[in-house]
């Protein structure tokens, strides 16, 4: 069994995660998808062990925050919320513990959301920060 949650991207992208739950296969999966390819591209995987990072901040934030009708959920905090674990990157900007503090404060019931984002961004999932480059063609 399967809880899938999906976040439309431009030029018809859509992220997946998939939370995967029975008990001889569980974990979560961060797939990226096209409706033209033959089939999903993992972008982090963690079951148990992590393969990722699958996302640098600039392109989580700006998935959970492009406003496109068709997902899951609209809330670009419940967007952001789902997809931070797949974070790595050494170069976050300097709002993210901001904005991931109002996300944590509008989704949870933290006593001191401010020093749990803070933490969440220090450490950066299970990856840990990591470096990203983009290539000439834009694609990162």
């Amino acid at each position: 069994m399967a809880v899938v949650f999906s976040l439309p991207l431009p030029r018809s992208h859509r992220l997946y995660i998939v939370y995967r739950t029975s008990p001889e296969d569980h974990g979560v999966d961060y797939l990226l998808h096209h409706p033209g390819w033959d089939h999903a591209e993992t972008l982090a995987s963690d079951d148990g062990h992590f393969a990722g990072p699958g996302l640098s901040w600039r392109e989580l934030e700006a998935a959970a925050s492009n406003g496109l009708p068709g997902g899951t959920t609209a809330d670009p905090h419940a967007r952001l919320l789902l997809l931070l674990p797949a974070l790595g990157d050494q170069d976050v900007d300097r709002t993210a513990v901001h904005i991931v503090t109002r996300a944590l404060t509008y989704r949870t019931h933290m006593r001191d959301p401010e020093r749990a984002a803070a933490l969440l961004m220090d450490g950066q999932g299970p990856a840990g920060p990591a470096r990203w480059s983009t290539a000439d063609d834009g694609a990162a």
